[in-house]
């Protein structure tokens, strides 16, 4: 038996497809037109709106918004913002996400709070470290990460 569960607490405006064995959170907002698969999950707060499409298995964590992208299947994200972008298969985005008109191919993961300046595009199978700000495109089979130097001063 497939049963979709979808808070009452949820809103559902516009021409929402929502598959089978599919959660939506309390206090989710999805405002259509949405495609949203089977098996995905949408959290608490989240906002999934203007053409987005989430195939099957997606995840999209609390307090995160998804605006005009697709995520491929099995792919997750929590809290964060997506605009314009594609996902590949398979990857984990990191709460804190930030990324517009961006590209990620299968399998990549990004810790948290990354950003990506707009039109870059990352490989397949590349991993993004923590609090990283990527600027230009990474190659497949990458570790991209952000270096940081802790400074302490007297005042």
């Amino acid at each position: 038996m497939f049963i979709t569960n979808i808070s009452k607490k949820a809103i559902i405006e516009g021409k929402v497809h929502i598959g089978k064995n599919t959660k939506v959170f309390e206090n989710a907002v999805i405002k259509g037109p949405v495609y949203i698969g089977d098996n995905c999950i949408i959290g608490n707060n989240a906002l999934i709106s203007d053409n987005t499409r989430l195939e099957n298995g997606v995840m999209i964590g609390a307090n995160a918004e998804v605006k005009n992208s697709i995520f491929k299947t099995n792919s997750h994200m929590h809290s964060g913002y997506i605009e314009n972008s594609t996902i590949g298969e398979n990857c984990r985005i990191g709460a804190g996400f930030k990324g517009f008109s961006c590209i990620i191919g299968n399998n990549t993961k990004t810790g948290i709070n990354c950003s990506f300046m707009p039109n870059v595009i990352i490989g397949s199978d590349c991993l993004i470290g923590p609090c990283s700000v990527v600027m230009k495109n990474i190659e497949d089979n990458k570790l991209f990460y952000t270096k940081f130097k802790e400074v302490i001063k007297n005042r």
